[in-house]
């Protein structure tokens, strides 16, 4: 009972100074469809995509943007990183929300904010862009 499927990575690479990102939509198919489609196995028998695209910006010595953008197609570096991207766990995972009542979903809220929290707390480093590179910064 869907109208579209949207889905999306995002991926910061401190080391080699990248950014990459990854979305595609799928129209019209059913949560079971994305479940088994969305996997290096079947991801070429998928048809009904709206569009999908990658886009990889290289902050180094380089500075290179690449992007690759298909209306009704799937683009090669989503097939290439589909069962890294595991769209099906992303998928579950809204399931397991929807199925769930309001209140129960505010309790799951505050207990992953509390998470993050404690993680950022305990986390006092912050990376910032210099020469050409990305580097940790305190």
């Amino acid at each position: 009972n869907l109208n579209y499927a949207l889905f999306g990575n995002l991926y910061l690479d401190f080391k080699n100074s990248c950014f990459e990102v990854y979305s595609g939509k799928v129209l019209g198919q059913s949560d079971n469809y994305i479940k088994t489609k969305f996997n290096s196995e079947n991801i070429d028998s998928v048809n009904a995509w709206s569009y999908s695209y990658y886009e990889k910006y290289e902050f180094g010595t380089i500075k290179d943007y690449t992007c690759n953008y298909l209306t009704g197609a799937c683009v090669q570096e989503i097939k290439d990183n589909i069962d890294s991207l595991d769209v099906a766990k992303g998928w579950n995972t809204y399931d397991a929300y929807q199925a769930l009542e309001e209140s129960e979903i505010g309790t799951l809220l505050n207990k992953t904010s509390n998470y993050i929290g404690n993680i950022t707390n305990n986390y006092s480093a912050m990376y910032v862009y210099r020469d050409n590179k990305f580097e940790k910064s305190i």
